[in-house]
């Protein structure tokens, strides 16, 4: 379960679980002689600090931990709707053969394009036929169109 796209009440007792995570943060998925050890570290005035716990921990992880303990997990949407391509697989993204509809499925509403992914395997910039040669393209061709606000005749 990812955090990326997120629909919560703002008296969500899940959100609020989420909100409260900071440094020195004990995550309860934890065995006990770990989670032990973690509240010694912070009374002793030495937490873990967030930055150096496993990466997800602030995210899917506790996403996922907290939607199970408030009993919405079942209220996700399917991964296929925000997140078609799996972060194992971004090199799809840039491989030249593929197009984006191959990528998708009928309910995908976007494509989660895993930044830190990308920038860790080094990809570079991609072809411009791959999937997000052409997501690029698209995106700047949008930002190139006039808005309403820029045709609009002045007020006379």
């Amino acid at each position: 379960m990812n955090t990326a796209v997120l629909k919560l009440a703002p008296d969500s007792p899940l959100l609020a679980e989420l909100l409260s995570i900071d440094h020195g943060f004990v995550p309860p998925w934890l065995p006990w002689w770990r989670r032990a050890d973690r509240r010694l570290r912070g009374w002793l005035g030495r937490p873990k600090k967030l930055q150096n716990m496993k990466w997800g921990t602030a995210g899917p992880r506790a996403m996922q931990y907290y939607a199970r303990k408030h009993d919405v997990e079942n209220m996700a949407s399917a991964r296929a709707v925000f997140y078609p391509v799996d972060w194992s697989d971004v090199r799809a993204l840039w491989d030249p053969a593929l197009r984006l509809q191959d990528l998708i499925q009928p309910q995908t509403l976007v494509v989660h394009l895993y930044n830190e992914m990308h920038r860790k395997l080094h990809l570079g910039s991609p072809p411009p036929s791959s999937p997000m040669g052409r997501i690029l393209q698209e995106g700047a061709a949008l930002l190139a169109r006039p808005t309403h606000q820029d045709t609009a005749k002045p007020a006379e």
